[in-house]
Parts: C-alpha cells; structure tokens; sequence
C-alpha cells in the first residue's frame, strides 16, 4: 500500500486487518501488527482483537487486548462482560465471580440487549431476561428447545452471553 500506491495506511486501515486476521483466527499475527503500527491503535483495533478472541477462545491474547481498551474507555460495561463471558467458557468461573463483583462495586452497567420483530401490524420487543412478554414462558420454552437442540449439533454450548444471562435469570 505504501509502496505500491504511496498511501499511508490509517487506524481505520489497521483496524480492518486486525478485523480480517482475527476473523481468519489468525490472532497472533493480528498482535503482531498491532505492535508494528507506527500509530496508536485506537479502541476499534482494539475491539476487533478482542472480539476475534472472544469467538476463538484466547484468553492472554484477548486479556491484552481488554486491558488497553479499559484504558481507553474504562467505563465500557459490554467489555467487561465479554470478558467475564470468555471466562465462563473457559471454565475459569473464579475469575468470572470476582470480575463480576469488581464490576459491581465500581457501578459499571451495560445495557441490556434488544431485538425487535414485527408480526403483522405489531412490533415486539425483547430484552434480554425480560419476561414482561405476554408469552415469555412459551418463548423462553421455545429458546430452551433451541439451546438444546444447538448443544446437541455442536456438541457444546458456545454461547455464554445468550445462555448464562438468560440461565441466570431463571
């Protein structure tokens, strides 16, 4: 790009690679052009990296990449849990019980996620472990289905933010 093109790459470019890389699970090499970069990476390079961890289970790598984007933007609830979920499926439940204690003494919150469908001339809206719905209990019966029948295809359940804020309701 440089070379060829005379064009100086942009965070926006790096922070594209580091996307491509990581979702290839090439997580090493997205490091490593990370800490190449002849600008400072900003919190979007560093959420790419932490996102591509996340998916590919690499907790040091993904813990690196948390730590700088705490320091960016310490108050970002949604990291925080990301990295409490990632924990969670590693098994490594200490650090997920003390993680989310330190998250609560320090008042971090994330916003609940939402998703909405429309049915004829009716919008519904979902919040995560709402059960307001007039038909939560047939719709969480139906997610329960779904989990198991996924747990079955896979043979595991890679999903702890879908599955441990709605079991943690329960």
């Amino acid at each position: 790009m440089v070379k060829n093109d005379k064009i100086t790459p942009k965070v926006e470019h790096y922070g594209c690679m580091v996307d491509l890389l990581g979702r290839a699970g090439l997580l090493k090499e997205a490091r490593e052009l990370i800490e190449r970069m002849d600008i400072e990476p900003n919190v979007i390079v560093w959420g790419s990296l932490f996102n591509a961890c996340s998916i590919h289970g690499d907790i040091e790598v993904g813990e690196w990449a948390a730590d700088h984007i705490f320091n960016l933007e310490a108050m970002d609830g949604g990291s925080y849990v990301l990295l409490a979920n990632m924990y969670a499926a590693a098994g490594r439940f200490d650090r997920v019980k003390a993680f989310r204690q330190a998250m609560v003494d320090a008042s971090f919150c994330k916003l609940p996620g939402c998703s909405m469908i429309e049915i004829g001339d009716v919008v519904h809206e979902f919040l995560v472990a709402d059960k307001t719905h007039p038909k939560s209990e047939e719709i969480y019966s139906v997610l329960d289905e779904l989990s198991d029948k996924l747990k079955t295809a896979t043979g595991s359940m890679r999903l702890p933010a879908l599955a441990g804020e709605h079991l943690e309701s329960s």
